[in-house]
């Protein structure tokens, strides 16, 4: 079990290795697919051909068009393309749960986090009962990912891994694990509300969703301009409560960091660990003194330990690894 309160902050490159696109990925996903793919995604798509997607070539053009990395910040330049933005987000994020995998099967197996991270949350309990000891785990998950994978992952591990247990028992400790969607999430899973939906529903014709289903739940998705100050003072005393803080597959963007005001709450009694795979060296420095804003002893004859924050130019698995 992990007994140190830890917080665990993800982006976009953490889910990679399941088959989930980058933010430059995604872009490009908006941009390939057109009208036709939607409809292979949304059962009723051709009778509801409605204003929204009367300007969906034009949407897709001028998002290409634009250069802008993200769409999310180009959503929030363009407030006229909210709804058919939201909608795509949703659609592609659905086709890659549907072809997500894990464990052996990850896209990048080398680098599958969830199964070793999974594996130190239950290496010490060996007995059928020792389930019920699974929500003890001082772990915070903190997610700027909008997909169900983590949820779904812990849910199946564990059921597989104490069968004896009834399903209600194994939901009710997985439920004990603190997961924070920032901004927002997919559709609620099967076991966490009476209309959720199965998890990689994408795979099955009978579980399409409909195109109001589809509007509906893209409302569960924030993007830039529906935030609000103030409503993340949880998360925020998580991460400033923690003894260790591992930024994994984050990218640092500007806007993420000032959201969490990180520059703010981290102080130097916490250990801070963090990806940067593929930046540059420069790149890495700058992470780190935007990061150690606050991480300085407030007395000048505290010391500090250096090499409390740590961010390497490596992938999520081998940090943990290294430091979990």
């Amino acid at each position: 079990m992990i007994e140190t309160n830890t917080v665990f902050i993800l982006g976009a490159g953490a889910n990679i290795p399941y088959g989930y696109p980058s933010g430059a990925a995604l872009r490009n996903a908006i941009i390939v697919n057109n009208i036709d793919h939607y409809r292979t995604i949304v059962k009723d798509l051709p009778h509801a051909f409605t204003t929204l997607f009367q300007n969906f070539e034009d949407f897709r053009r001028t998002f290409k068009n634009s250069s802008t990395p993200s769409i999310d910040l180009f959503l929030a330049r363009n407030h006229h393309y909210r709804d058919i933005g939201k909608f795509v987000i949703l659609a592609n994020l659905l086709t890659s749960e549907g072809i997500s995998k894990f464990r052996e099967e990850s896209h990048i197996p080398e680098q599958d986090w969830y199964s070793f991270l999974f594996n130190q949350m239950t290496k010490t309990l060996t007995d059928p009962e020792d389930f019920r000891n699974f929500g003890n785990n001082k772990v915070t998950f903190i997610t700027f990912n909008y997909d169900r994978s983590l949820e779904f992952f812990l849910l199946q591990s564990l059921a597989n891994s104490f069968q004896a247990a009834h399903e209600d028992e194994i939901i009710a400790e997985v439920n004990k694990i603190d997961i924070h969607h920032v901004y927002g999430r997919l559709p609620d899973l099967t076991h966490e509300s009476d209309n959720g939906l199965p998890y990689a529903l994408a795979r099955t014709a009978e579980h399409k969703l409909s195109y109001s289903s589809f509007i509906e739940n893209a409302e569960r998705i924030k993007v830039i301009y529906d935030r609000q100050n103030g409503e993340y003072e949880d998360v925020l005393s998580k991460i400033s409560e923690a003894k260790r803080v591992f930024f994994l597959g984050f990218g640092f963007a500007e806007e993420n960091i000032e959201r969490l005001k990180l520059d703010e709450i981290i102080s130097y009694k916490q250990q801070i660990y963090g990806t940067a795979y593929g930046l540059f060296d420069s790149e890495i420095s700058g992470i780190r003194r935007t990061l150690q804003t606050n991480y300085q002893p407030m007395q000048r004859n505290v010391h500090t330990n250096t090499n409390k924050m740590t961010v390497e130019n490596t992938d999520c698995l081998t940090l943990l690894r290294k430091y979990l």
